[in-house]
């Protein structure tokens, strides 16, 4: 280690302030764009997982046909109790 003298001493001491500011910045920096993208990441599943209001609205549907099924009539198997468009898409992703 070398040993600096009068005027090198106060730009040396300097110099180890900037380093460490530097430091700081940058680590102050990586932590802001972390936290940025975790941000955008979670609004981003989040939206995946949502199903949009249309299919929200026709899921509810769906389940409101099926307990309106489920009391009406006594269903004779499972076929009886999935409402006709879904029998129609059963039955094409059966018949493939």
């Amino acid at each position: 280690m070398r040993i600096a003298g009068g005027d090198q001493a106060q730009a040396v001491q300097q110099a180890i302030e900037g380093y460490h500011q530097f430091q700081d910045l940058t680590e102050r920096y990586a932590q802001a764009i972390i936290d940025q993208t975790r941000a955008e990441l979670a609004a981003h599943s989040k939206k995946e997982l949502s199903p949009p209001p249309q299919i929200l609205l026709a899921q509810e549907r769906e389940i409101q046909q099926l307990i309106a099924a489920f009391r009406s009539a006594t269903p004779q198997g499972p076929q009886d109790m999935i409402p006709e468009g879904s029998q129609r898409a059963l039955a094409s992703l059966r018949d493939g």
